[in-house]
């Protein structure tokens, strides 16, 4: 049987057949011999399959997989497993290349000790969610710098390893490092950030997310320009605009840029990455509350290689955005967009300007006071208002910049430049506009989030997002309109993107059960979606999904393998007994399962329901307040294939994660 798993078209197949586990494990444990003998992807692919399955990892077969002849070991979240286990793999494997130990609990310094003194190939380590590991662990006065692995270490991810403090260790030694995440390290400074970027010459990826020790506190960043690092992620950070300033100054070879959740990320930040950054081609500045449309002016035609971009979750931003996008990428020198991700950005359909707001206020209350001294007192006396003085004058030129009529004008000759039409009254000049922004993208969109953006959101865009974005794979929209044409405009974008592997759709806004019918029923055509793996339905709260619902998008011949609905309050008690039959084919293939808010679907009914997905990994039960107390471990203890279960309404409150 095992002389199959080489044959890697039916390995899964084989791994998961009934005859296989039957004959393969005795008692809930790995009984396989002579494990050596099979290649590493072998191996990998076995483990992957065991975990799924809930079968113990034993001693036995960290022993059985161990020699000199292996060079990648991938097994993540290993425990149960002693700590001595892996010292005798570590010590028996030394031409191990690849480690990956990611939430092995059990893991401390001895393991990395062992990993490093004994591996001289050592390339990558992953030892991410190790909590036990500590600075000590790569103390190289323990070892001989010489045969240590350090020298050859290319990656060294060691995220979530909250006791680690200081990397002096790893720096002097890996100088060869191009990848390095130190993510949630939340006691590494910003003395050791300038540490690295100096000394690691070879560094092209470095992920700082959530380090909240790097701060303005301790020191200044004082740092000469990096021309190696290629990709950066600071999400979630304390720094300050000016040390982002100083980052991004630092690094001018940057090609991804993740800003994510930075409150201090500014307009005057955004500036610096468009004038510095000249070879950008991802950046990521979600829920980056105080960036604004200035930022879009400053973009203009710079970063000319930008491809994709996020800008969702950001209030300060309105319609004068979206115009400044759809006339930058109008041009032929500019690359054409691959991700736009615009969701919850709920101003961009606004037309009021907080620049002018902002120029009003400051205008108002900071006048610089003049005064009769010398020449020399007086420009004392300016100079401590310097900064209010910039200020009023930068938001005077740019104003007339901003001037709404000057932009609307560009506009409107783009508009009939691209031939974009309306089938709307007026049509709108921001939905018209982001209409060229699809239409300039067309060949190269393969991610668009659209969520919440009521005002951006009519027919025309649906229309032309299903004419021309035939390679898109992700799509996020929400959907405002209760009209037959928005219905054909969608029914066009369900037929004709053909690629689409992930749809989320709002529809939370649409309280007419006939429309929300049609809606749905555009998912379900004859070649609609055929490609769907992940399937998002938001409902409106007093309407809700009901069994009528479930109906249509069961009759589609997507079978995705993960489902969320939100709001089945209108789904009946003993719907999914009644309709077994309709069902059991579309729910067989989901692994991922969420439902929200119900009250009268019980135990015995998600029961029933679980019994017919075969490979159930992860659920998501949410106010559904017909369950019992006894829910959440009956299912922990009877579906072990299950890794995550949240289970959340007013009896239970229970997260649950199976490693």
């Amino acid at each position: 049987m095992l002389s199959l798993i080489e044959d890697g078209e039916t390995l899964e197949d084989v791994i998961d057949s009934k005859e296989f586990l039957e004959t393969q494990v005795k008692k809930g444990k790995l009984s396989i011999q002579g494990l050596r003998k099979y290649s590493d992807q072998t191996i990998c692919n076995i483990y992957k399959v065991l975990k799924r399955s809930s079968i113990k990892i034993t001693e036995s077969f960290i022993y059985g997989i161990s020699g000199p002849y292996r060079k990648q070991l991938i097994i993540p979240y290993c425990n149960g497993i002693k700590a001595s286990s892996l010292n005798y793999l570590f010590f028996n494997s030394p031409n191990l290349e690849v480690v990956d130990l990611s939430n092995c609990y059990q893991v401390n310094n001895r393991v990395v000790r062992c990993i490093i003194s004994n591996c001289n190939k050592l390339k990558e380590l992953n030892i991410s969610g190790c909590k036990l590991v500590t600075d000590s662990a790569f103390k190289t006065e323990l070892f001989s710098p010489v045969k240590s692995s350090l020298c050859n270490l290319k990656s060294l991810i060691i995220e979530n390893c909250c006791q680690i403090i200081d990397l002096h260790n790893v720096i002097k030694h890996s100088v060869g490092l191009e990848v390095l995440n130190i993510s949630s390290c939340r006691n590494i400074t910003l003395g050791t950030l300038e540490d690295i970027v100096q000394c690691c010459v070879n560094l092209k990826e470095l992920d700082i997310s959530s380090c909240d020790g790097i701060n303005d506190g301790s020191c200044e960043f004082n740092c000469s320009i990096n021309n190696s690092i290629e990709k950066i992620t600071i999400s979630r950070s304390k720094l300050s605009s000016k040390i982002l300033e100083k980052i991004v100054s630092s690094f001018t070879k940057l090609k991804f840029l993740d800003l994510k959740f930075n409150i201090n990320m500014n307009d005057e930040v955004f500036k610096r990455i468009t004038l510095n950054l000249k070879d950008l081609e991802t950046l990521k500045l979600k829920n980056c509350a105080n960036i604004s449309d200035k930022s879009f002016y400053y973009l203009d035609k710079n970063l000319k290689k930008l491809q994709h971009l996020d800008i969702s979750w950001c209030p300060l931003l309105t319609s004068t955005t979206i115009k400044y996008l759809a006339l930058r990428y109008s041009e032929d020198d500019v690359c054409r967009l691959k991700t736009l991700k615009l969701s919850q950005s709920t101003n961009l359909g606004m037309n009021f300007n907080p620049h002018k707001c902002m120029f009003e206020n400051s205008n108002r209350i900071k006048i610089p006071k003049l005064t009769l001294n010398d020449d020399e007192t007086l420009d004392n006396h300016y100079s401590d208002d310097n900064s209010i003085l910039q200020l009023v004058e930068t938001n005077k030129s740019e104003l007339f910049v901003l001037e709404e009529d000057i932009i609307d004008d560009k506009v409107l000759k783009l508009i009939q430049d691209l031939e974009i039409e309306t089938k709307l009254v007026g049509g709108g000049l921001t939905p018209l506009s982001m209409c060229c922004i699809i239409k300039s993208n067309s060949d190269s969109l393969v991610d668009l989030e659209l969520d919440g953006l009521k005002n951006v959101i009519t027919s025309d865009l649906i229309h032309y997002i299903g004419t021309y974005c035939i390679n898109l794979k992700n799509l996020s929209i929400s959907i405002y309109e209760l009209s037959d044409l928005l219905i054909d405009s969608f029914k066009e974008v369900c037929t004709n993107c053909r690629n689409i592997e992930k749809i989320s759709l709002d529809i939370s806004y649409i309280k007419s059960i006939k429309y929300q019918s049609l809606i749905l029923e555009c998912l379900i055509g004859d070649c609609c979606l055929l490609n769907l793996k992940e399937l998002i339905l938001i409902s409106n709260s007093g309407l809700g999904f009901s069994g009528d619902c479930f109906d249509i998008i069961s009759s589609g011949k997507f079978r995705p393998y993960k489902l969320v609905i939100n709001n089945l309050q209108s789904v009946p008690r003993g719907y999914f007994v009644d309709n077994e039959i309709k069902l059991k084919s579309f729910f067989s293939n989901i692994t991922e399962l969420s439902f929200s808010v119900n009250d009268t679907i019980d135990d015995k009914e998600l029961v029933f329901l679980l019994n017919n997905m075969n490979n159930i990994s992860s659920l998501e039960i949410i106010n559904f307040n017909g369950l019992s107390r006894d829910f959440p471990i009956f299912v922990w203890e009877n579906y072990p294939k299950i890794k995550h279960l949240n289970i959340n309404d007013k009896i239970n409150k229970v997260f649950l994660e199976r490693f």
